[in-house]
């Protein structure tokens, strides 16, 4: 692996919820009892609230009512499928009929689903701990952070419709997480770190046919994602790491060759960034500052840095694919499982 630009820079400080995990060396074996690729959903209907079908017993974590879609008045546009409250890192995919998500069992090791919008198709995806999962492209794989040996994190990619993980990476001294694919599919966004639970951090990219691995950025940074149109990445940065000044962080944006960095809005962030489809947006969930502690999602505008509030009683700020809302969550407990924050 090739990593350019590795030189130190300052450690994160917070709670990491991956570093909480342990015992655990399945990189994310697939589960049995998946529905087969050719199984194809009906177009999802955001005209009303639609039944939530209650999956197998083996398999299913437990539901409880909590997700919607709402305008960016915060005015509710459809009410989802039901998701439990141990429940981070939730991803639409393209087509927007499933929803991705890892689930803490105990507090401690997550797996992934994924489940329709409507509550009817639950599949849970991997045995072994698993977090950060994101759609490809094509909405055929998902790809996420597995634990390959204890206390290491890589990435691997596992197929919607069931069957064998792959790995794409094996650092034993970078962990890899919250990944992000590119729109056209050639690469993939992580944050990276050394393996520690304090160790550096910074944003990379994956090519995901040569395996090559660059740093785009030298700061305390998390949670990066892809524009749509590929050509920009947005990321959390915390400022003074190790310093908990009212867990205030960053959010900036990075050209894809890594240059032209710069900070959108500085925060109490609590989520990740999520870029609405026409890319001149970026959701997030947090409050303005230690004196306005006003938590919920916000939309802040790219260029003119302007922000509004959505909705103050909700975490969450997937866009719908169309643009039309958000996916805001009425009873998390987490937004993520790698932030450098209070996840």
């Amino acid at each position: 692996m090739n990593i350019p630009r590795a030189g130190s820079t300052t450690a994160l400080a917070g709670c990491f919820f991956v570093a909480a995990l342990t015992g655990c060396t399945d990189g994310g074996a697939a589960a049995s009892g998946a529905v087969g690729e050719g199984t194809r959903m009906a177009r999802p209907s955001l005209s009303s609230p639609t039944p939530v079908a209650k999956p197998s017993a083996d398999i299913q974590p437990d539901i409880q009512p909590d997700i919607q879609m709402v305008r960016l008045d915060g005015s509710p546009l459809a009410r989802l499928a039901d998701l439990p409250p141990d429940v981070a890192d939730v991803d639409v995919s393209p087509d927007g009929r499933t929803i991705a998500f890892a689930e803490k069992v105990g507090g401690r090791v997550s797996r992934i689903f994924t489940i329709g919008i409507h509550g009817e198709k639950v599949r849970r995806l991997t045995r072994g701990p698993g977090f950060g999962p994101a759609w490809a492209p094509d909405g055929r794989r998902i790809v996420y952070s597995g634990a390959s040996r204890p206390g290491t994190w890589d990435l691997y990619t596992i197929p919607v419709g069931g069957g064998p993980p792959r790995r794409l990476t094996d650092t034993p001294v970078l962990d890899e997480w919250h990944p992000s694919w590119s729109r056209d599919g050639s690469s993939i966004a992580f944050a990276g770190g050394e393996t520690s639970a304090l160790g550096t951090r910074g944003v990379y990219v994956l090519d995901t046919s040569s395996g090559r691995v660059e740093r785009l950025t030298d700061g305390a940074d998390a949670v990066p994602e892809w524009s749509p149109r590929g050509d920009r990445i947005a990321f959390l940065r915390e400022p003074s790491p190790g310093i908990e000044a009212g867990y205030l962080n960053e959010l900036m944006v990075v050209d894809a060759d890594g240059s032209h960095e710069h900070k959108i809005a500085a925060m109490w962030l609590d989520s990740p960034p999520y870029w609405s489809p026409d890319g001149t947006k970026l959701a997030v969930y947090g409050a303005p500052n230690h004196l306005n502690q006003v938590f919920g999602v916000y939309v802040v505008d790219v260029e003119t840095r302007e922000r509004s509030l959505v909705t103050a009683d909700a975490a969450g700020g997937e866009w719908w694919p169309d643009g039309r809302g958000v996916l805001v969550r009425r009873n998390a407990r987490w937004t993520c499982s790698a932030l450098p924050s209070r996840c």
